[in-house]
């Protein structure tokens, strides 16, 4: 029988300076040079040949170049113009994006995906994977296993899973190029912490007898789910938390003590992952949400995200808000909702950003923090998932959009009668009033109270897509965009058939005071 502490394999699997790697690949820069990648004048990452030279994340460039003359530098993506000729980069106009990045670890994520059925996405260099099953089904299939009492010690699950980690670490730099450190344990908890003990380009396996051994060698405030607001509180415990190590901090402040200072729950909770047991947490996907901070930069890479995420996991967000918190203390956030279309453009996204922004002008500055946030993410079907650029191409059968409104155009001049008549009634002038109050002078009205609300003042209903300006009627619709456009289509047809009956009435008229009489003779003579 195997014991519950190591009846399942759960591997951490951590990528080795994910950066600096992938800018290494992209630049065709030969392994062993020292690189590092910065951002706005100082590094976010530094690989391990730089290292060497005494290199640390957060120098600035000119520290960097002094350690290591022969230092590799390159900067991140950036969006925007640079507008200050002279320097390669432009902080005030141009906003850094991790695109490459993503789309790196994308393709890790694929080949982890055809490998292991169950991952969970840790970050965008970090997954949890859970090989429980893959190992008992090889150890099924396996005639011969060593009994050795020294091996018998370690388990024969995680032998195995040792076994699937190598594959998992030897497939990925096969493929890509990238090396990367695993740990191997019965948690998640041990897993994370034994995934860093040999980097780079290592891993490490914790049989239980060594747990303790571990607990032993590492501080406090390396132990995932101790920091933070947690770990402050802790350190009321005792003046040298941050250097104490698990183990040590159990024999110095047990239990009973622990829970003076952070209650009975928390110090249970301590008291257990400081004996490298987290409750069998579970492995599982976890929905990451897309957040990012900046108003125009800010769009575009909201659209290029939410097309990544259509490409990539199928799915696109029901919700998207703008979120913003003043810079006076103990403000909070204020969310407020826009919808969106999987057709939505920059410019839409741009312009329902700024209608937020001139409603609430009075309320939001000065601002600390700008964020777009999506969210509620949905599944999308096979036909929904194409880009959309698909949807400009069409069979040679099928009808294009100006042949659909041909045909409908009887209909939609019928419509537009009844449209013109709700135009006119007072509920919808009034809605209309509201709705171009998004163009005059910004207010400052706000309702403190609420921490979540729609972007736009009206009470028409909204569309599948964004409320966009329409330069025919000079206000905002909330139609969607082909909708609309028949709408104009058939209201010009409407027009020109008014027109030419006009016309031909004015004929009629000119004919009838044509009719010559004898003083029409006379004075025509």
């Amino acid at each position: 029988m195997l014991n519950s502490s190591t009846s399942r394999v759960i591997i951490h699997l951590d990528l080795d300076c994910f950066y600096a790697q992938v800018e290494q690949r992209r630049l065709h820069i030969p392994d062993g040079q020292p690189v590092a990648v910065q951002q706005w004048g100082s590094l976010l990452a530094v690989n391990y040949d730089a290292r060497k030279f005494g290199v640390e994340r957060g120098d600035f460039i000119d520290d960097a170049k002094k350690k290591c003359p022969q230092i590799h530098l390159p900067h991140v993506d950036t969006l925007g113009k640079n507008c200050k000729p002279g320097q390669l980069f432009d902080r005030t106009h141009q906003k850094a994006i991790l695109r490459r990045y993503r789309i790196a670890s994308r393709d890790i994520f694929a080949i982890l995906g055809s490998m292991v059925p169950i991952i969970e996405k840790a970050s965008i260099d970090e997954a949890f994977m859970d090989v429980t099953d893959m190992a008992k089904e090889r150890i099924a299939q396996t005639v011969y296993f060593c009994q050795d009492p020294a091996n018998h010690d370690t388990k024969r699950l995680l032998c195995i899973g040792a076994v699937i980690s190598r594959e998992i670490r030897q497939a990925i730099y096969n493929k890509l190029g990238y090396t990367c450190s695993t740990g191997i344990a019965g948690n998640k908890l041990l897993a994370k912490l034994a995934s860093p003990l040999n980097k780079p380009n290592g891993q490490v396996v914790v049989a239980s007898r060594f747990v303790i051994d571990l607990m032993k060698s590492l501080p406090m405030r390396k132990i995932r789910g101790l920091g933070g607001k947690l770990g402050k509180q802790l350190e009321t415990a005792g003046e040298s938390f941050k250097k104490l190590s698990a183990h040590t901090f159990l024999q110095r402040c047990g239990l009973i003590e622990l829970a003076k200072h952070v209650g009975q729950e928390t110090a249970a909770y301590v008291h257990s992952i400081c004996q490298g047991s987290d409750d069998n947490e579970p492995v599982e996907e976890k929905k990451v949400q897309v957040k990012i901070t900046g108003v125009r930069l800010l769009c575009e890479e909201v659209v290029i995200r939410c097309e990544d995420e259509r490409i990539e996991n199928k799915r696109f967000p029901s919700q998207l808000s703008i979120q913003f918190i003043r810079a006076k203390p103990g403000e909070k956030p204020r969310s407020y909702k826009l919808g969106i279309g999987q057709d939505t453009t920059v410019d839409e996204l741009y312009t329902a950003a700024m209608n937020v922004m001139r409603l609430h002008v009075g309320s939001m500055f000065p601002m600390a923090t700008l964020i777009m946030n999506a969210k509620n993410f949905h599944e999308l079907d096979s036909q929904a998932v194409a880009t959309i650029s698909s949807f400009f191409t069409r069979d040679a059968g099928q009808a294009a959009p100006a042949d659909l409104a041909a045909q409908r155009m009887e209909e939609e001049i019928k419509q537009f009668a009844t449209k013109r008549d709700r135009d006119r009634s007072p509920t919808r002038k009034s809605s209309r009033q509201k709705i171009l109050t998004f163009f005059g002078p910004p207010t400052s009205s706000f309702n403190g109270n609420d921490t979540e609300a729609n972007i736009t003042p009206t009470q028409v209903e909204a569309g599948p897509a964004f409320d966009r300006f329409c330069e025919e009627c000079r206000c905002v619709v909330s139609e969607p965009r082909a909708e609309h456009a028949d709408f104009h289509f058939a209201l010009k047809i409407s027009q020109t058939q008014r027109n030419e009956v006009m016309a031909s009435a004015a004929v009629a008229r000119q004919k009838k005071k044509k009719k010559k009489g004898p003083l029409d003779a006379f004075l025509g003579r």
